[in-house]
């Protein structure tokens, strides 16, 4: 009994792990957390997205205090830096930078934060399968949760939420400015 419990136990942890590390966090924005009003920085995870056959597209967002970023980047700091000077001699660009007008030193806090939000210890403020209309430049939100400091869920819904426009300057317009090109190069 004890071996097959620690089996389940070992299954369990492996799952955890490999969806940290299955996910490719990119940052998409920053605002005002709706909770308490704090700091936060949007992520979309670029390994996710689901192309619809109407061009459409799911994708999972998250949403992490700043300070929390600060704290990883804090606890991982030479191990981020030389990931980042690695990407950067690669050629990386954030998708969020080749948008906006960033600075050089804007990037590399983006590519910082980027690093940061892919460590499995982060602790997120909320995440959501949001589902974009290219066409129509609406959104909808499919499921999320919101956690507290904890890391412990205090709202949730798996109920498909009404579409809604999308507003200038937000999440949904980088995620469709993003991801939607190839409907907009028609």
């Amino acid at each position: 009994m004890k071996k097959v419990l620690m089996i389940v136990c070992f299954v369990i942890l492996s799952l955890n792990s490999i969806d940290a590390l299955g996910s490719d966090w990119k940052f998409c924005g920053q605002g005002q957390s709706e909770i308490d009003g704090s700091q936060v920085y949007y992520y979309f995870d670029k390994d996710s997205i689901i192309y619809l056959s109407n061009d459409d597209f799911r994708i999972w967002t998250k949403f992490v205090k700043a300070s929390e970023v600060v704290r990883i980047f804090t606890q991982n700091k030479q191990q981020i830096i030389d990931e980042s000077v690695k990407k950067v001699a690669m050629g990386y660009q954030p998708p969020f930078s080749a948008l906006s007008k960033t600075t050089k030193e804007e990037e590399k806090n983006i590519i910082f934060w980027e690093l940061a939000a892919n460590y499995p210890q982060m602790r997120l403020r909320s995440r959501a399968l949001a589902e974009v209309d290219c066409k129509d430049k609406k959104m909808r939100t499919l499921s999320y949760e919101s956690l507290d400091d904890r890391g412990v869920v205090f709202e949730s819904s798996s109920t498909p939420q009404d579409w809604f426009f999308i507003a200038p300057d937000t999440i949904g317009d980088t995620l469709q400015k993003i991801f939607c090109i190839k409907r907009n190069l028609k």
